[in-house]
């Protein structure tokens, strides 16, 4: 997506970032525009959801919609998620390139309680999103390079 910038010029939107206000049913449907394409969940962090691990010690784990969807149900305070389609593997995306190489569809973080930040790879996943969140009563931001302040793609 191309924005008109200052001085006339255009940038590239990244994604989209709403800060306070993103409640769980919010997020919850941000999951479930993506639970109805063939694509694999994977979420980062072996300490922030011990059952998704079952003892084993890495990141990126692969997450059925099921387990994600229980995983909605009781509080959520952080989630980093990385939907990928089915056929690539997660890999390291430290940068907004890396993300770009990666072949990763979007990268989905929310943290404290209620800010988010959603880097999306393709315009009408972009607009479908945008739209979802406005419907939801929420007023996303669009993240370009001019002010993405974002160092890592993770939290």
């Amino acid at each position: 997506m191309r924005q008109d910038g200052e001085g006339g010029g255009c940038r590239t939107v990244r994604g989209l970032a709403c800060f306070g206000g993103v409640s769980q049913r919010v997020l919850t449907a941000l999951v479930e525009y993506w639970t109805r394409r063939p694509v694999r969940f994977w979420v980062e962090s072996e300490l922030r959801y011990p059952e998704l691990f079952q003892g084993a010690c890495r990141k990126n784990v692969p997450v059925e919609a099921g387990q994600l969807r229980a995983l909605l149900v009781g509080n959520v305070w952080e989630l980093d998620l990385k939907i990928f389609p089915p056929d690539r593997e997660p890999c390291v995306m430290e940068t907004y390139e890396d993300f770009l190489r990666s072949g990763c569809l979007c990268c989905l973080l929310y943290y404290d309680c209620g800010d988010l930040e959603v880097y999306i790879r393709d315009e009408p996943d972009r607009a479908a999103l945008l739209a979802l969140l406005q419907n939801a009563g929420v007023d996303p931001q669009p993240i370009t390079e001019e002010n993405d302040g974002r160092e890592r793609m993770r939290l």
